[in-house]
């Protein structure tokens, strides 16, 4: 959806009854609005919280998802190993 003014802008939040005394407000998915959302909810929104099954074996386990592990992460798929990204901070790193 293109917001084109302040007339969008004010339909869309009242679409969704956000107040504009809300602080941050992610559309999601054009379903959902979260108001003031955790990285956590972003993340259960966005689909990137998915169980990890744990009977799957791995050949590497990275923790956090800095540019470092990002670049450790993509150098060990693209040699064909199972990879493993933990990250607490924001989803996607």
């Amino acid at each position: 959806m293109r917001v084109s003014d302040r007339r969008d802008v004010q339909n869309l939040l009242d679409r969704f009854q956000v107040s504009t005394a809300d602080v941050l407000v992610l559309f999601c998915r054009g379903k959902v609005a979260l108001d003031n959302p955790t990285n956590g909810e972003i993340a259960d929104c966005l689909g990137c919280n998915a169980a990890i099954d744990q009977t799957r074996m791995r050949n590497v386990v990275i923790i956090g998802a800095v540019l470092v592990g990002m670049a450790a992460a993509a150098s060990a798929a693209l040699a064909g190993l199972n990879v493993l990204i933990v990250e607490t901070n924001a989803p996607g790193g």
